[in-house]
C-alpha cells in the first residue's frame, strides 16, 4: 500500500500501487480541483513535497500543459498523477 497525504485538504488516505490520485480523490471523497481531468487546464495544479518517485513519469501533454503554465519542477497536474510504488506522497493543491 501506498499512502497519499492531501496537505491542503489535511487529509491522508493509504492507496493500492496503480491508483490514479483523481480515482482516489473520487472514491475517497477527497475536495481536490479537479476540472478538464485531461491534462489541459491546471486546474489540479498541485506541488509535489514528498514522494515524487513514488510517481509516474510526465507524460507528453503534461509536460506542454506544465511548460505552457510556467509551472515549477516540483509541481505536477493531479489528474495526471499515478502511484506507481509504495511509499508516502504529500500533495499541496495550488491556489491562484
Amino acid at each position: 500500500m501506498a499512502k497519499i497525504v492531501f496537505k491542503s485538504q489535511n487529509m491522508e488516505v493509504d492507496v493500492p500501487t496503480g491508483s490514479s490520485v483523481a480515482e482516489v480523490c473520487d472514491s475517497k471523497n477527497v475536495p481536490f480541483p479537479f476540472s478538464c481531468r485531461s491534462g489541459v487546464c491546471t486546474t489540479c495544479l498541485c506541488n509535489v513535497l514528498e514522494g515524487a518517485e513514488f510517481l509516474n513519469e510526465k507524460g507528453d501533454n503534461e509536460k506542454m500543459t506544465l511548460e505552457g503554465a510556467g509551472a515549477k519542477d516540483n509541481q505536477r497536474l493531479g489528474c495526471q498523477l499515478k502511484i506507481e510504488k509504495e511509499g508516502k506522497v504529500v500533495l499541496e493543491s495550488v491556489e491562484y
